[in-house]
This record gives structure tokens, C-alpha cells and sequence, in this order.
């Protein structure tokens, strides 16, 4: 990707004069502009976010340069060489790597729908990982179908190409793992293939940044944009666009059947009555190769000085194979495959809320470990995760129950909470059992968005 980009730290060639040690940086939006004053004895730097259309001057008494944004999801930075009064400096211009703006026809194409879909170069992404040892620590290498066997078949000769052994090294240096896994699978979705077969980026879907084991820490991830040069390679010689349309057919039919088992629609009007919210495209993205491994993302329209018009939330989960391999009726089957993308959405409503009301959390989830047997381990460290991990799951049953016939809600709801269970959050057997009493349909005087406070009150700590 580096290759395709300016770098991300240029200097200017040539050095500008301030005799006075002061100089003006002007900021040119689309839709307005300003001025900043400052000494040259200032240490920090001015910037913006790297949006289309926007451009920054630096002036001095004497000369000015002008920089527009042109590295788009990349930082741009500027160092410019500047002869003050009694001394020489070196002043940063910037210019943030952000996602651009979804386009209109894009946002009129996909606007109220909900696509799913098996992405050519995130399928590259899952083959690649799959290939590697990440396939086996993060629990993501599902075996037994036909597809899992041509995928042996057509990439195993591949296991010794650079970049899935470079995959591999990487994972074995800790706190790599699930960080690794899923920046390299989840910023692929940023790509595509041109008419002659490069990979190229899709800006308005990039970046996607993860450190999962902590909020705080250094990133200590490789990104796919990072490795792109080694992407294109294994993709030449793998073959892979070769071994993906061959299997067209078949990705088709997995998409056809996760619409049918994934009703989004469904879901989302049983949580539009209960939460505020603003979603205008729904994208649900999985791949066969997928063991379990869920996130979820959000793209939104960014213009200057306009509120953000057009929300876009993009779930990566896995594929319907394994459900319908199992001995269920259809109902339950639906049932149980819904619950993966539903909390998924609904920590888009929950997490908001859960911030907004932290220091309660906090205080009723003080001894952490009671709630969450695997704290401190980099798992759900913080009150506020633990919390919303309950919260999402005990909806997705709240939804169930109200939705499904008793025998499915039931079967459903007791498979969700021995999983809990054994994900180490020993209390939630409890807890969900007192909200869905609490909060049936029948007992609801208000949305649930708005009773927070009482749910926060079934945190019991005895």
C-alpha cells in the first residue's frame, strides 16, 4: 500500500524565511476556512483530518506553501524548513489518515437495505489466515465441508509462502493473537480488484484499526493495507481469483441461506422500538473459513460542518454451514444463527448508553472477577466491556423470548447462557434470568432505552 501512497512523512525541499519567528497557517474547507497564528518557538504542529477538498497554507512574512490532502485513510505530514530570526526550524503540517466519505451513489444504491455477502479479497483475507497458525489459536479454522477440503487442496502447496509465514511468526510474539487476526482480516473488506487483477483500496471502507487486549496499550498489529505487496503476490500465485469464481455458485447459495437464517430486518424493528438509532445500510460479512471470531464496525458520511446523514454498520461473522449441519428445525435454527448478528447490532445501541451511565457500572461491577472470571487477562478488562457483553446477550434472549415459540425461546435461551457461562461471565445466568422477568413485553412501561438505572439495579452484589 506504501508504494501506492505518498510517504507518510515528506520534507519540503526548499526552506522558507520568517524573520519575525511568526507565521499563519490558513485552513481551506469546502465549506469554510480559518486562520491560526503562532511563534516558531512553538514544539507542536497544526493539522486536519485528510477529508477531499481540504487544504492547509503555511505563510511566514515572506513566502507560503501550500498542501492540499491527498493520501486519503493515510497520515500525510509535511516537515517544513524555516530560518527564523536567530535560529533554523522544522514545523509539521498534517494532514490525519481518516475513512473518506461514502459517495452518493453509493449511499443511494444502499440506502434502507441490508446486503450480505462473501467479499472476493476477504475471502483472500480468511484463505491466507487459514493457512496460518492464527487459523488454530483464535478458534477460526472450521473443518469437515467440501469447501474446507478444496481450500486444502487448491492452497496447501501456499503454507510456505512469505506472507503466511510471516503470519506465523508474528502470532508466536505475544500479546499478538486476536490483534493480528482480526486487523489483517477485517481491513481486507477495504479492497478490491481492478480490471487488472491489483488490489485497490475502496477508501471509504478503510481504516479499520483493533487492539483487542487493551484500550490503552501500543498497537501492536499488522494491518492488511501493511502487507498488500505480499497480498498480491500470494494471490498471482495461489491463483486465487481463479479458485474464487469456480466457486461462485456455491458462495451464492451460503449468502441466500444467511439472509434466510440472519433476518435483519427482523431484528432491527424489534430494537428500533426499544433504543434510538440512525442506521441506514446494514452489511453482513462472512466467509466459510470463519470459526467464531465476530466484530462489528461503523462507516458514516463526513462532510464539513454537516452532521453525519448516513450511517453505515458492517458485521463480520461467520457462515451459515455449521447450523444447518445440526439437527434443529428450521425456527430454531434461525433462532440460534440470529443471535450472532444480533449482538453484534445491539452493541451499537448498548455501548452508548452503558457510557453515558459508566461511573454506576463501575461502582456495581467493582469486584470485576465476580462478574467476569478471565479479568485481567486482557478479556473484557474493563467494567464497561464486561457490562455491555451482558447486557447485548441478555437482549439478544429478551428478543427470543418475544419473537419465537416457547419451545425455540426456551431451547435458545439456555444454550445462550451455558455459552456465557463458559466465556467466564459466571453471573450471567442470573442476571438474564431477573431481566427478562423484569423486562418482559407485559411489564414495559417505558422503552429500554430509557429504564438504564434499573437495569443497572439487577447488578446485584451479593
Amino acid at each position: 500500500m506504501g508504494a501506492q501512497t505518498l510517504p507518510p512523512e515528506l520534507v519540503y525541499p526548499d526552506t522558507l524565511r520568517a524573520p519575525n519567528d511568526s507565521f499563519s497557517v490558513y485552513f481551506h474547507f469546502p465549506n469554510s476556512s480559518g486562520e491560526v497564528r503562532n511563534s516558531l518557538y512553538d514544539t507542536g504542529s497544526h493539522g486536519t483530518d485528510g477529508l477531499p477538498g481540504r487544504r492547509m497554507e503555511f505563510r511566514t512574512q515572506y513566502d507560503t506553501v501550500s498542501v492540499g490532502s491527498v493520501n486519503t485513510v493515510h497520515d500525510q505530514h509535511l516537515l517544513i524548513p524555516v530560518i527564523g530570526r536567530t535560529d533554523t526550524f522544522l514545523y509539521r503540517l498534517r494532514f490525519n489518515g481518516v475513512p473518506q466519505p461514502l459517495p452518493r451513489d453509493y449511499r443511494e444504491t444502499h440506502a434502507g437495505r441490508v446486503t450480505y455477502a462473501v467479499p472476493e479479497v476477504y475471502e483472500l483475507a480468511n484463505v491466507i489466515l487459514y493457512l496460518s497458525t492464527l487459523s488454530d489459536s483464535t478458534g477460526n479454522h472450521p473443518t469437515g465441508s467440501d469447501y474446507h477440503r478444496a481450500v486444502d487442496e487448491h492452497f496447501g502447496g501456499m503454507r510456505n509462502h512469505a506472507l503466511v509465514r510471516l503470519l506465523n511468526r508474528r502470532a508466536s510474539a505475544a500479546p499478538a493473537g486476536f490483534d493480528l487476526y482480526y486487523s489483517f482480516r477485517e481491513n481486507s473488506f477495504g479492497f478490491t480488484f481492478d480490471e487488472f487483477d491489483r488490489l485497490t483500496p475502496v477508501p471509504y471502507h478503510l481504516p479499520v484499526y483493533f487492539n483487542v487486549t487493551s484500550t490503552s496499550a501500543t498497537a501492536t498489529f499488522m494491518e492488511f493495507t501493511d502487507l498488500l505487496y505480499l497480498v498480491q503476490d500470494f494471490a498471482e500465485r495461489s491463483d486465487f481469483r481463479r479458485f474464487y469464481r469456480t466457486h461462485a455458485a456455491y458462495y451464492a447459495d451460503q449468502v441466500r441461506q444467511q439472509r434466510e437464517l440472519m433476518p435483519v430486518e427482523r431484528m432491527t424493528d424489534w430494537l428500533d422500538n426499544e433504543f434510538t438509532d440512525q442506521t441506514d445500510h446494514y452489511v453482513v460479512i462472512f466467509s466459510p473459513l470463519i470459526g467464531g471470531s465476530h466484530s462489528t464496525r461503523q462507516f458514516s458520511l463526513r462532510e464539513d460542518l454537516v452532521p453525519v446523514t448516513y450511517t453505515e454498520r458492517v458485521m463480520f461473522v461467520n457462515g451459515p454451514a455449521g447450523i444447518l449441519a445440526a439437527d434443529y428445525d428450521v425456527r430454531t435454527k434461525q433462532a440460534l444463527q440470529s443471535g450472532i448478528v444480533f449482538t453484534e447490532i445491539d452493541h451499537n445501541h448498548v455501548n452508548p448508553l452503558t457510557a453515558e451511565h459508566i461511573a454506576l457500572v463501575k461502582e456495581r461491577m467493582s469486584d470485576l472477577v465476580r462478574w467476569n472470571g478471565r479479568a485481567g487477562t486482557g478479556y473484557y478488562d474493563s467494567a464497561y466491556a464486561t457490562f455491555n457483553e451482558y447486557l447485548t446477550h441478555a437482549l439478544f434472549c429478551l428478543y427470543v423470548r418475544e419473537t419465537y415459540p416457547p419451545e425455540v425461546a426456551d431451547l435458545v435461551i439456555e444454550r445462550r447462557e451455558a455459552l456465557m457461562e463458559r466465556r467466564a461471565f459466571p453471573r450471567f445466568r442470573a442476571f438474564n434470568q431477573a431481566f427478562m422477568s423484569e423486562f418482559a413485553r407485559d411489564k414495559r412501561t417505558r422503552p429500554l432505552r430509557e429504564s438504564y438505572p434499573a437495569i443497572l439495579s439487577l447488578l446485584t452484589t451479593d
